[in-house]
C-alpha cells in the first residue's frame, strides 16, 4: 500500500466504485420483479417451442389464424358492448329493443 494520500484516495474511490457496482448488480439479480419477470419470459418461450414442436411453426398459417382471432375478438368485443348498452338501458328502465329481429 502507498503512503502518498492522493493515490490512496484514488484507490478508495476506485474501490467505492466498485463495490457500488457490485452491490447493484446483485440489488438487481434479487430484485423480485426482475426474477417473476424472467420466469414468466422463460415460461412463454417453453410454452412457445412445445406449441411449435406440436403443431409446427408456419408463420403464414400463424398470421392467418392471428387474423381469425382478432376478427372473433372484434365481434366478441361488439356483442360484449351491445348487451352491456341493453343492460344498462334495462336497469334505467329505457325500453330495450334487441340488436337483431328475426324476419317475419
Amino acid at each position: 500500500m502507498s503512503s502518498d494520500p492522493d493515490r490512496i484516495r484514488r484507490e478508495i474511490e476506485t474501490t467505492r466504485t466498485e463495490l457500488s457496482n457490485d452491490v447493484d448488480a446483485l440489488t438487481d439479480r434479487v430484485n423480485p420483479r426482475r426474477i417473476a419477470g424472467d420466469r414468466a419470459g422463460q415460461a412463454r418461450d417453453a410454452f412457445a417451442r412445445a406449441k411449435e414442436k406440436m403443431m409446427g411453426s408456419s408463420g403464414h398459417l400463424g398470421q392467418e389464424a392471428g387474423q381469425r382471432m382478432s376478427h372473433a375478438a372484434g365481434s366478441v368485443r361488439d356483442e360484449t358492448r351491445s348487451l352491456g348498452q341493453q343492460s344498462r338501458e334495462q336497469a334505467q328502465g329505457t325500453r330495450w329493443l334487441p340488436a337483431w329481429s328475426p324476419s317475419v
